[in-house]
């Protein structure tokens, strides 16, 4: 009775997360990119709320518009933008209304027709591409928030949806992105369409490298109109050819000048680094973040439009340009412009602007940590703490500049100062971990033998990291905690301070100091082996990976790192398929004989036990 009660709050908790797996705000960390420090998730939350009250519309039977300019009309865009934030901010009853007037308004291709008068009748027929993508991410995304087993399975829907895409809005062979399902291709389409970050989810959804073609056409594409039209730092054109030549098709200076198509590029773009990290996303984003820091002197200075050559169109400072290039500085190396980029976006004021307001919130979204790649969750009971690999040897490498924990010249004596510098695989900067009491770590040099600590016995912002001989104080003792993103914060028992890169910095010999944690990059660090052990950042000796495919049509796979039992429970609590495994290698989970729905995978290892859902689709 007791096991079965247990059982029935387990089940209870997980199908509860299964109802909804992230709350908002979310305040999630990027595995790229920086965050802005002055960052504040309630500003997303703020916005989302304005958004809502000031352009959500309900229609019968519950549906969901979203008012244009024009507010008796809405558009396809509005919707898919729409879709975005209603599912990262987990209101569904809006995303379901949202989703359904989509469905209501589809031409014969199965994408929205672009214009609809209020909540019913159509003014502008075919597809805009830009409404689909946004769209079909939503799906995804919504997918994962509630699971597809109840009134709209999402899953399916993103599916077809994608599908269409690839049918109709994708030009075939060339994998240029078409501007709607009617018109344009190698002769015309728009840069700010472009979200390479989300085609790579797409391909991983539907396991179709096609998506990933297109988001490289992307790039080609965008490089080839900054080089053919001598463009300054990222401003593309509103509108181009698949040669990045302009076009003469009656859009507003022929497509020429960077304006409010060509405006959220540097959005788009900056998802793909942040999420993915992605090289060409990183050097758009920053030649981008450069043009408003250095070009035309900093936020403040940006208007609403501009040529390609970086001279003024515009003359207008709004958010829709101000909170793309904020996005970008989330590549632009540069804490304190992005943080004052933040701050000039949370400051625009621009309530009644459909265009301007929506966009603010998606951008805030992106910078807070509230937009992130859409993921199934785990769900832990009772997770074991944290914790190194006892006696392995690590590099040690800061997030932020990709280089390594150093002693200063090799050096062997107490007192050698600590410093960053690229890896090479000197004794001076790897680093055996040695488990404490309490949770706490010392960290050994292998060239000298010495500690990492804090010099002087230091409390304040600044304290120097410095070796020293062992000998048991808490200035030498250090607690690693996951910031859930492959990085870890490295906190010193005695002051409770963080090691932390001095200045942000990306070069050799920054010196490494103690702070109070801020969540910049360069006070989050990853853990990889050098001894020849298992090449993972730090190990939980505890656990094991998500489970994948999920959903899964047949068979799943869990890599775990111990002797392992795994029980397969369905809503029931009926124990439908078990195995034991062995340390170190990859599960495989045969399926096939389970009927469609929601299950539960409990791992249990040395007696700790973790439960995660997954969906099984036929």
């Amino acid at each position: 009775m007791k096991k079965l009660l247990f059982f029935s709050i387990l089940l209870f908790a997980v199908l509860t997360s299964f109802a909804q797996t992230q709350n908002f705000p979310a305040n999630k960390t990027y595995g790229q990119g920086l965050l802005p420090t002055n960052r504040n998730g309630q500003d997303a939350v703020n916005n989302y709320n304005i958004w809502k009250s000031n352009f959500i519309q309900s229609c019968s039977n519950g549906r969901y518009r979203v008012k244009f300019d024009s507010p008796n009309q809405t558009v396809s865009e509005g919707i898919g933008y729409g879709m975005l934030l209603t599912a990262y901010a987990a209101d569904k009853a809006i995303f379901d209304g949202l989703w359904k007037y989509y469905k209501d308004n589809r031409n014969g291709n199965g994408v929205m027709n672009w214009k609809i008068n209020g909540c019913s009748g159509t003014i502008g027929q075919n597809g805009a591409t830009d409404a689909e993508i946004d769209a079909a991410l939503a799906l995804i995304e919504a997918h994962y928030q509630w699971g597809s087993s109840g009134s709209i399975n999402y899953s399916n829907d993103a599916k077809a949806l994608l599908i269409a895409m690839k049918n109709y809005e994708v030009e075939a062979v060339s994998f240029v992105l078409k501007p709607g399902d009617q018109f344009g291709g190698s002769s015309l389409t728009n840069p700010s369409y472009f979200a390479p970050g989300y085609f790579r989810v797409f391909a991983k959804f539907m396991n179709d490298p096609f998506w990933n073609n297109v988001a490289n056409k992307c790039y080609e594409i965008i490089n080839k109109n900054l080089t053919t039209n001598n463009a300054v730092g990222g401003i593309v054109s509103d509108w181009c050819n698949a040669n990045g030549q302009y076009t003469s098709n009656g859009y507003q200076n022929s497509g020429r000048t960077y304006l409010y198509d060509a405006a959220r590029t540097p959005w788009r773009i900056a998802v793909d680094y942040v999420w993915h990290g992605n090289n060409q996303a990183k050097t758009y984003s920053k030649k981008s973040s450069d043009f408003v820091r250095v070009t035309i002197g900093g936020s403040q200075n940006i208007v609403d439009g501009y040529y390609q050559n970086g001279s003024r169109y515009g003359q207008y400072h709004n958010a829709t340009f101000v909170g793309a290039f904020a996005c970008a500085a989330m590549g632009g190396d540069n804490q304190s412009h992005l943080n004052n980029s933040y701050a000039d976006l949370n400051a625009t004021n621009e309530p009644n602007s459909y265009f301007n307001q929506t966009l603010k919130t998606l951008y805030l979204f992106l910078l807070t940590g509230n937009f992130y790649i859409p993921d199934s969750g785990t769900i832990v009971t009772n997770p074991p703490s944290v914790s190194l690999v006892n006696g392995a040897v690590y590099k040690i490498i800061s997030k932020n500049s990709n280089k390594a924990v150093d002693v200063l010249n090799v050096s062997t004596a107490n007192g050698a100062n600590v410093q960053q510098y690229g890896y090479g695989g000197g004794n001076n900067q790897k680093w055996r971990a040695e488990s404490l009491a309490g949770g706490f770590w010392k960290f050994i040099s292998i060239n000298s033998g010495k500690c990492l600590e804090v010099s002087a016995f230091s409390n304040d912002n600044g304290g120097n990291i410095q070796q020293w001989d062992y000998n048991g104080h808490n200035y030498q003792q250090w607690k690693v905690e996951s910031l859930n993103d492959g990085s870890f914060k490295v906190t010193n028992r005695g002051s409770g301070k963080v090691l932390d890169v001095s200045g942000i910095s990306l070069s050799d010999g920054a010196n490494i100091h103690q702070w109070n944690f801020i969540n910049g990059n360069n006070q989050k660090w990853v853990f990889t082996r050098v001894d020849g052990g298992s090449n993972r950042a730090i190990q939980n000796t505890t656990s094991s990976s998500l489970v994948y495919p999920n959903p899964t049509s047949s068979i799943a796979f869990l890599d775990v790192e111990a002797n392992t039992s795994i029980k397969v429970i369905d809503t029931t609590g009926k124990t439908v398929y078990e195995t034991k495994s062995l340390s170190n290698e990859t599960i495989r989970l045969d399926l096939t004989i389970l009927n469609t729905g929601l299950y539960i995978i409990e791992t249990t290892i040395n007696d700790v036990s973790t439960y995660q859902k997954i969906i099984f689709q036929q």
